[in-house]
């Protein structure tokens, strides 16, 4: 189970300064509480890493590139917290000519689209939220 509080304030109001005040207060005494019965604060690693993520996909795609093995193993952190996505064995650059219909990449992490070989489409991306789900549930439950 997760859970996520999203804040939104303006950095010129004093009543966003006094939540952003309180909201540090909240985080760092959540911070030092573990207990089976209280919610984990995760704090914004699981945000940060999806950014990352996405970010390096994006690039990818800029780049009329597709990974098609994006899996935990092939998703790499480094000791400052920096994720690099690794392994393009499986990788394709997409061309006017070229074709997305071959079969490449893991299955069991492969869209359901691809898997079925109907071709890259953009429900695609939908898979990726379903993954990341999959990808961090072990470390939710720690």
């Amino acid at each position: 189970m997760c859970a996520i509080k999203e804040v939104r304030v303006a950095s010129d109001d004093q009543t966003s300064r006094e939540c952003l005040k309180q909201l540090n207060q909240e985080i760092i005494l959540h911070g030092q509480l573990s207990h089976p019965n209280i919610v984990r604060y995760y704090g914004s690693e699981l945000v940060n890493y999806t950014r990352q993520i996405v970010s390096g996909l994006a690039y990818l795609h800029g780049r009329n590139t597709v990974h098609r093995d994006i899996k935990g193993a092939n998703i790499l952190v480094d000791p400052n917290g920096e994720i690099k996505l690794a392994d393009f064995g499986m990788a394709k650059h997409i061309t006017a000519t070229s074709s997305m219909l071959s079969f490449k990449g893991s299955p069991y992490w492969m869209a359901p689209e691809k898997a079925d070989e109907l071709g890259m489409k953009e429900e695609v991306g939908y898979w990726l939220e379903v993954w990341l789900e999959e990808y961090f549930r072990d470390w939710l439950e720690e």
